[in-house]
């Protein structure tokens, strides 16, 4: 049995959700997520708690409950405070710079290096310039967080290969 299922999730800060049979959405002062919900879990709400658990008591539905207690609670997470991470640029002459949607990479090349932003407004993501050389990357899903900034490292890993190879 899954012990993070049994936790209940707290709806911090007036977040507000609505489970409309299995889809669920959660609302706060950042914005809107919504999810669909796996077959084997459902979610009630009670007293501002969320209490998620499995249809069917096995161990593969406590397991996917947990998961998805996981995944509301990021959702509560995300639309009341949001998920940041900060970027540092380590080396000689290296610049950032936003123009339009575009995050413009100068890295020593002969050329820059220029990121478009994800345009989705389910993926909404926010760049802002830090002190010198640093950016803080904002979003309101944890997964959308981790896979931008790396999708960066990689196209610039990528141009590296090419050049040395």
């Amino acid at each position: 049995m899954s012990r993070i299922a049994k936790r209940p999730v707290e709806l911090i800060d007036g977040a507000k959700a609505s489970i409309n049979g299995s889809e669920i959405s959660v609302e706060g002062k950042n914005g809107k997520l919504s999810l669909t919900l796996h077959d084997a879990v459902q979610v009630k709400e009670e007293d501002g708690q969320l209490h998620v658990s499995p249809k069917v008591e096995d161990k593969p539905s406590w397991a996917m409950a947990g998961t998805m207690r996981s995944l509301v609670n990021n959702m509560v997470i995300g639309v009341t405070e949001g998920y940041k991470k900060e970027l540092k640029l380590i080396g000689v002459g290296y610049r950032a710079a936003i123009q339009g949607n575009k995050l413009n990479l100068t890295l020593g090349y002969s050329h820059p290096i220029d990121f478009v932003k994800s345009k989705r407004p389910v993926r909404p993501i926010w760049w802002y310039p830090v002190p010198i050389n640093n950016w803080l990357v904002k979003c309101l899903q944890k997964s959308v967080l981790s896979v931008h900034p790396s999708r960066i490292k990689v196209k610039v890993y990528v141009m590296l290969m090419s050049i040395f190879h």
